[in-house]
């Protein structure tokens, strides 16, 4: 490829006219570097909110969310405040004209979750009848908070849209506003939408919106598939869209799931969108609307308004063939058919090879050009291990579920540093051995086939590598025609990529960050540095600044990683989770308190003041589905009376091995659910509740529970119906458990004692009543006493 002359080595930029041009001309490539950067990053910033009557108002929106959470409590499916929180919003829909309507059911998940349900629906009309765009928001909260933000925030968009809509000339297609119930219990009342809803028929596209946090911009995380149409209208209506193709594919790999799932699976093309940022806040107390981001509200709700508006008046014309491969920036979409992916790498191939063949002849050899391949993993891969490494020694433990720093920019300061000094130490090593050329010749070849490699692995992350190369290989192919010894080229040819390659990947750091929390640090690392090695040619011929600075780093990196020793790990804005529990066994166990906890107990010990709390050598003996993951503290409880939850036993059969029983659960106590778990011995051949049949539990589901079969449901009002079937050669024992969202009134000290920087999550603080039974053998000790065994 090169030639078989010797080839002159340069390690600087090439005739220079005078030192001070060079270094003016260095000045100015990383102003622009940063400008780049700066700009993407302020480019996905959420809007201000607005007031206009006329447009979308985060303003009013938020105004009418703090009416619907008045009392900021929480409202999960089946409580008294759910029912409330549905009632206002139906107010809400009346005061502007539309008439909801209201679709019961009863559901049942895969994944052995059951509630009683309550859906609401308005349909604005079009000019023609149909397709029909759904636009959906749950309206259930988790137990743990309000959830101003999820799903609040998206209930109070669909409001805002309906009263724009309303006043508004009509559009071609319908609209139906779906506020749906169960969203937290496994998707029941999207579900129940798809199985019982007369409306469902007609839908053919769908927004629906979410939130994981109560900040940050509304980004486009998921579509359906073959989703280059979808693509195409959302880069022409969205006004500033924040998407892209990596966060698509990342999401099908990952173990979570929004309504959205289940439109999808049904068919339904369209969008799902969700805002995350401030993710300490997720699913946790502190989700209120004082908290909520109404900049955030104002994005969201005017992307889906777009995204509403253009699927109602011009939906794309056919579903497509293929994804697309997708990425905003400076608030524009970027996107291409992920099938002419190969082809952009080729051309990237044989540009830069053209280029290394015309102009990099005279200044690089093969050796320069290997050695500069070398660099970029070298550097990326030693600041990963570098990141990882001080991660372990800063913030030791597991990654899940993710760990939020309340204080992150010093954790951010340290591994940035480490991966510059990494990256500076690579560069010297390289500039003694390699000529400049070579070794962005050898760096950007580095870069596409890389490319290859993601596109094969993971197609919507291409853009990340393709791209930044091919913006090279053109810059290369030009200078190379006008000669590379030309003045300032060697300035050009590193700050064009570098300024493409920081503008499409700076950004990704902020998202990483609120999705997976601590672990995100090492990435930061490996980004900096793979940025950073793009830049530190121009400051090739610098080798006692750069030293100078690659010490200044370590310095700066030492003193941050120092300052995290000493700051508080957590805060009330960004809490470590913590429940507290009462539980209550009717086996002859003594009643105790509990949490669990991975944290050292200097961080808990209000609570080891306030109750003698003790760790357990084995949780199973107080908790036999617990865990073997966080260390749990149990301390000695009162014995408070409640009334166990009973079991009637209907009517039993033994057929083929198995054992067929059908009950009626009770709560005497009227706890907000009940829960019957079957331990890992225990073969459940079938489930039914209220009728609903319950398929076997997935293995990956087993897995979070230690392998615990677990159905769990809201109650009726003359208790649960229940059929099931076990294995009697196996195991016919199983626990019979009901849970209040709530400590009893005798826990209220250990409320005050949990740490202010520690925050129910989830189901929250709840009270625990169980008992143990072995069927056949044992079936009054679950049946209510007063009553005799049925025949």
């Amino acid at each position: 490829m090169m030639g078989k002359g010797k080839a002159v080595i340069v390690k600087s930029s090439i005739a220079a006219p005078l030192r001070s041009g060079k270094e003016f001309a260095t000045l100015l490539s990383l102003i622009a570097i940063a400008i780049a950067g700066f700009l993407a990053w302020i480019g996905e910033n959420p809007s201000s909110p607005k007031s206009s009557p006329h447009h979308f108002s985060a303003i009013r929106a938020v105004a009418v969310l703090k009416e619907l959470l008045s009392e900021n409590a929480p409202h999960p499916t089946g409580s008294a405040a759910n029912a409330e929180v549905e009632k206002r919003i139906s107010m809400q829909l009346r005061a502007i004209g539309l008439m909801p309507e209201q679709e019961p059911a009863f559901m049942c998940s895969p994944v052995g979750n059951c509630a009683q349900i309550s859906n609401l629906l308005v349909r604005i009309p079009g000019r023609e009848p149909g397709p029909a765009v759904l636009v959906d928001a749950h309206y259930d909260s988790v137990a743990a908070g309000p959830g101003a933000a999820d799903n609040g925030s998206g209930v109070v968009i669909l409001l805002e849209i309906a009263r724009i809509l309303k006043s508004a000339p009509m559009l071609r297609y319908p609209v139906i506003f779906l506020f749906d119930d169960g969203e937290e219990q496994a998707l029941l009342g999207s579900q129940a939408f798809i199985e019982h809803s007369p409306y469902v028929k007609d839908v053919r596209w769908v927004v629906n919106l979410d939130a994981r946090g109560v900040s940050g911009p509304s980004m486009m995380f998921e579509t359906s598939t073959d989703n280059t149409g979808l693509i195409r209208l959302f880069a022409g209506a969205v006004p500033r869209p924040v998407s892209n193709s990596l966060m698509y594919d990342l999401y099908k790999k990952l173990p979570s799931d929004t309504d959205f799932t289940n439109f999808r699976a049904h068919g339904m093309q369209g969008f799902n969108l969700a805002f995350v940022g401030g993710t300490p806040l997720y699913h946790r107390a502190g989700d209120v609307p004082a908290n909520l981001s109404a900049a955030s509200v104002q994005h969201q709700g005017e992307t889906a308004l777009a995204l509403v508006r253009a699927l109602a008046t011009n939906p794309p014309a056919s579903h497509g063939k293929g994804d697309a491969v997708f990425f905003d920036i400076f608030r524009q979409i970027i996107w291409w058919p992920a099938a002419i992916t190969p082809y952009l790498i080729a051309a990237a191939f044989v540009l830069l090879a053209v280029a290394m063949r015309r102009g990099g002849r005279a200044y690089c050899t093969a050796s320069s050009i290997l050695l500069g391949a070398v660099a970029q993993p070298l550097a990326a891969c030693g600041a990963l291990a570098s990141g990882f490494l001080l991660l372990w020694l800063l913030m030791p433990g597991d990654m899940l579920p993710p760990r939020f720093p309340g204080h992150p920019f010093a954790y951010a300061v340290a591994f940035g540093s480490i991966g510059f000094v990494v990256s500076s130490l690579v560069i010297a090593w390289v500039s003694r051995r390699a000529g400049v050329w070579g070794f962005l010749f050898g760096n950007w070849m580095v870069w596409i086939a890389t490319a290859v490699i993601v596109y094969i692995v993971l197609p919507g992350a291409s853009y990340l590598f393709v791209v930044p190369a091919a913006g090279a290989a053109i810059s290369l192919i030009l200078l190379s025609a006008r000669g590379l010894d030309k003045p300032y080229g060697m300035e050009i040819a590193i700050t064009i990529p570098a300024m493409v390659a920081t503008a499409i990947w700076l950004p990704l750091l902020r998202v990483l960050y609120e999705g997976i929390g601590k672990a995100a640090f090492p990435l930061v690392t490996f980004f900096f540095a793979t940025l950073l090695i793009l830049i530190f040619p121009l400051l090739w011929d610098r080798e006692r600044f750069a030293a100078k600075t690659a010490m200044a780093m370590s310095v700066l990196a030492t003193l941050a990683a120092i300052v995290t020793l000493f700051i508080p790990r957590y805060s009330e804005r960004s809490p470590f989770p913590l429940n507290l529990q009462y539980v209550q066994s009717r086996d002859g166990g003594e009643p105790h308190w509990d949490f669990a906890s991975s944290l050292h107990q200097t961080s808990i010990q209000p609570l080891f003041r306030a109750a003698p709390f003790a760790a357990q050598a084995d949780p199973k003996l107080l908790l036999p589905w617990a865990s073997q993951g966080y260390p749990l503290y149990a301390a000695a409880a009162p014995r408070l009376g409640l009334e166990m939850p009973r079991m009637e036993i209907l009517g039993e059969d033994h057929k083929d091995g198995d054992l067929f029983v059908h009950a009626r659960l009770f709560s005497p106590r009227n706890a907000d659910k009940v829960v019957l778990l079957f331990p890992p011995q225990t073969e459940v051949v079938s489930m039914r509740i209220e009728g609903q049949m319950i398929p076997r539990i997935p293995k990956d589901y087993l897995q979070l529970f230690s392998g615990w079969q677990r159905y769990a449901s809201t109650l009726m009002p003359g208790g649960l119906d229940v059929e099931f079937a076990l294995n009697d050669r196996v195991s016919n024992d199983f626990y019979l458990v009901d849970e209040s969202y709530r400590l009893p009134a005798e826990g209220k000290f250990l409320l005050n004692a949990r740490p202010k920087n520690a925050s129910a999550s989830q189901d929250g603080d709840t009270t625990v009543l169980y008992q143990h039974t072995q069927l056949g053998g044992s079936i009054p000790s679950v049946m209510d006493p007063d009553r005799p065994k049925q025949p």
